[in-house]
């Protein structure tokens, strides 16, 4: 029977206390296992989620006469419609954070992409909060979702 049990806590900035008790267990005779597991940098839903609202918002913008811009190397200038993809980017750049340390901004992928850092779920749920408000005061109206992961922390932050 092990004589310390920590599963479940997160140990990322307090490791040398993991170290420590290690240690006196090991020495007043015990055995100690150490399972180490990579922590989940956020999930699917919140990011279908994401998409959907994005969604919604390529189709305000469309709504409203926004195009992206294309220019040709040889100087032709071209317009396309506001798509998802565009309003993912753009909302991406604007809500997600910069990591302080390695200043990549990060990222809905769960892997990091190219100069991006992925995103943890806390971020996540904060980059959806931030625009729901940003809709908010424009008076967008955006999906909400009953029973969907974001609504549920929603739920335990509000308690």
């Amino acid at each position: 029977m092990p004589d310390f049990i920590a599963k479940g806590k997160d140990y990322t900035n307090d490791l040398h206390d993991v170290w420590l008790a290690v240690g006196d267990i090991v020495e007043n005779g015990g055995e100690a296992q150490i399972s180490v597991t990579r922590r989940s940098n956020g999930s699917l839903p919140l990011l279908r989620h994401w998409r959907f609202l994005m969604r919604d918002i390529a189709k305000i913008y469309q709504d409203n006469g926004v195009t992206m811009s294309i220019r040709s190397p040889n100087g032709g200038k071209y317009e396309r419609e506001f798509d998802e993809h565009d309003a993912h980017e753009l909302f991406t750049y604007y809500l997600m954070p910069v990591d302080p340390e390695t200043g990549l901004r990060k990222s809905w992928s769960r892997d990091g992409r190219e100069n991006m850092k992925p995103a943890s779920t806390g971020e996540r749920v904060h980059a959806l909060e931030k625009l729901y408000a940003y809709a908010f005061e424009r008076g967008w109206k955006l999906s909400r979702f009953a029973n969907s992961e974001y609504e549920r922390y929603q739920e335990v932050q509000n308690r």
